[in-house]
């Protein structure tokens, strides 16, 4: 199988590699800090001799000198620096050009890779290598931050609920799917982010580089402490000609053994050399602790409810600014004791008709089409049993905002293993779920109606003549950094995917469901690129105008379940929205299929979100602790909307 997509958006052919902003600032992941344990216990050394075929134990030596160690809470970069990134570097930085340096403070070569104008375009996204240890340090500093210390390496590359695990993404034995190593024979750099993130949602934390750091080389108990001291102006070692200065590198490379990309495993690197086998990520200081302080707190509850609620899976995100932290508990198939990862594939329920109304909206700014247009002059033959008059008065709009007064609130859930049938025998009322009807007159009020996407999707199909996965994925999945999202689930990606629970602990096994109204398969890793939209002007700006994002923000009709008014809480295009008591705008949109409960709630005007899905039934316990508890983080008073 191959690795799981690639998550930095690809490079149009023949581009600068100057112009890509897609590659100019790397997402950061929050790492809280803890107290942890470094190193491997000796007497753990024959036992992991034997797993991987050691004849000798000299290459444990270095982490045998096991302390406690106290990380900070940071920021770290979710990829290695790439090629492109170190172009503007270089460019900004003309001392660091190829050719600049002094042939006393490198091996010769440097850059050797690049041509006097960067580097190939074809290697834009790869991590950037042949660069010196003080080249590494120069560009986190001009970054605003720094070099990791191995002991920061280490942590992050650890999934703090599973320290026993031997790599960063399990105890799984390496192998093609999980990195870029030897054993796949690749012989050479692959892009970033080219194979799943571990815990922390940090890529290539093993495999495709090794990683320099900023502690000096030593073997002895106080190495994961010492710090390196540079010029903070120049970001210069005060010995920088010194060939035999070393540092700690961390993490294997694509020609490393299994051994070499354990999370504990030890080596380093002279400073002086420039080689295609090491590369580099930056770290920052976190720039408000009460963020971390969340995050720990959700972990906490997290683990409580798995406990106290019998849940058996997990995933959850958040967004505050630059700041992205992401999780994983519990099991994706307890059966099978798969763990649920941060990129585990579940099915995201209703929630995909936020994503379905960004794309309808996209494709309409890309063709000039309104959202007032009447669906009778887009959809031939709509169908809906209605009287012709009525239907006319039809919109997009409608549809979106469930003020079309259609019939049909939910879809047919599907064993994956079955085809999904055509849209018009669900909607004609051949499969499971009622035919659609006209039932209320458009425009005069809120009525939830699954059956209004199934006619937005409808209708994009055929004025585009593409499948929705596919126009989704161009106009919005892609762009928003959701390379591991589909409408339509793939059959090689079933093994991966999620297995749902019912209230009474028996076994749902994976399902899918007709497009738009709720059948995406997300991830926690993809849903923050989706939280971004609402909290990140530029990032929007590739999708949609402004116009059209305060368009999708408005609310359109007051939500009513059964006929009872809640009061404040609206529908705009394809969430829910209300004004806390503080005045400020939330949209949202909760998910429900059997054996599955989801959420994502963004404040656009803080850029933050939260998302949360859990593969069991009694998971709205969860939904409601975590979403109350984000929402005193950020001091705003939240619906309760859960029972």
């Amino acid at each position: 199988m191959a690795p799981l997509s690639l998550i930095i958006p690809a490079l149009g052919q023949g581009a600068e590699v100057e112009a890509q902003a897609e590659v100019a600032d790397t997402p950061m992941q929050l790492v809280p800090g803890a107290r942890f344990t470094m190193g491997t216990d000796p007497d753990d050394f024959d036992r992991i001799a034997q797993r991987f075929g050691l004849s000798s134990l000299r290459a444990l030596e270095p982490e045998s000198h096991q302390q406690a160690v106290t990380v900070n809470d940071l920021l770290m970069d979710s990829h290695s620096v790439t090629n492109a990134q170190f172009a503007r570097f270089v460019r900004a930085r003309p001392a660091w050009r190829r050719n600049h340096l002094k042939p006393q403070t490198h091996n010769g070569r440097y850059l050797e890779h690049w041509s006097d104008h960067g580097p190939p375009t074809d290697i834009a996204r790869q991590p950037v290598t042949f660069v010196t240890w003080d080249a590494a340090d120069a560009y986190c500093r001009w970054q605003g931050k720094r070099l990791p210390t191995e002991a920061e390496l280490e942590w992050a590359a650890q999934d703090p609920r599973r320290p026993q695990d031997a790599f960063p993404w399990g105890d799984q034995m390496a192998n093609d799917e999980l990195a870029n190593w030897s054993g796949n024979g690749i012989d050479e750099p692959v892009d970033v982010a080219s194979y799943p993130p571990n815990a922390r949602g940090l890529y290539d934390m093993a495999g495709n580089v090794w990683h320099f750091t900023s502690t000096p080389w030593r073997v002895g108990p106080a190495s994961a402490m010492d710090e390196t001291v540079a010029d903070p102006d120049t970001g210069a070692h005060p010995d920088i000609t010194n060939p035999e200065r070393r540092y700690a590198v961390r993490g294997g490379s694509y020609g490393a053994s299994a051994l070499n990309m354990r999370v504990r495993y030890r080596d380093s690197h002279r400073a002086f050399d420039a080689r295609e086998m090491v590369g580099f990520r930056c770290v920052a200081t976190l720039p408000d602790a009460t963020v971390a302080d969340f995050a720990r707190l959700a972990e906490t509850l997290v683990d409580e409810h798995l406990q106290r609620d019998g849940l058996v899976g997990v995933q959850y995100a958040m967004l505050e600014g630059a700041v992205q932290w992401i999780g994983a508990a519990g099991l994706a198939d307890r059966e099978a004791g798969r763990p649920m990862r941060v990129h585990t594939p579940i099915n995201i329920a209703s929630i995909s008709k936020a994503v379905s109304a960004w794309t309808v909206l996209a494709w309409a700014e890309g063709t000039d089409h309104e959202l007032a247009e009447p669906l009778v002059a887009l959809l031939p033959d709509p169908p809906i049993r209605s009287t012709e008059r009525a239907l006319g008065a039809v919109t997009l709009e409608g549809l979106l905002s469930h003020t079309a007064g259609l019939s049909t609130p939910s879809v047919p859930v599907i064993a994956a293993d079955q085809p999904i049938p055509a849209l018009r025998t669900i909607l004609d009322g051949h499969h499971s779920v009622p035919a659609a009807r006209l039932v209320q007159a458009p425009g005069k009020g809120y009525r939830y109606s699954g059956a209004g996407y199934l006619l937005l999707q409808l209708v994009l199909e055929h004025q585009t003549g593409t499948p929705f996965d596919a126009l989704a994925r161009r106009l919005v999945l892609t762009p928003a950094g959701m390379q591991n999202s589909m409408f339509k689930l793939r059959d090689d990606w079933l093994p991966l995917t999620a297995v749902y629970y019912r209230a009474n602990g028996s076994r749902r096994e994976p399902y899918h469901l007709a497009g738009a109204a709720g059948g995406l398969y997300s991830n926690a890793t993809d849903m923050l690129g989706f939280l971004r939209l609402y909290a990140d002007e530029e990032r929007r700006a590739r999708l949609l105008s402004p116009q059209a994002f305060a368009d999708l923000l408005r609310g359109r009709s007051t939500v009513t379940d059964d006929g009872e008014d809640p009061g404040s809480v609206e529908y705009a295009l394809g969430h829910n929205t209300y004004r806390t008591d503080e005045g400020v705008q939330v949209a949202f949109h909760s998910g429900s299929n059997p054996g599955l409960r989801s959420l994502f709630i963004v404040v656009p005007s803080r850029s933050s979100g939260l998302f949360i899905a859990v593969n069991h039934d009694h998971g709205a316990r969860l939904l409601a602790t975590l979403m109350n508890a984000w929402g005193e983080h950020l001091d705003l008073t939240l619906h309760e909307l859960f029972d």
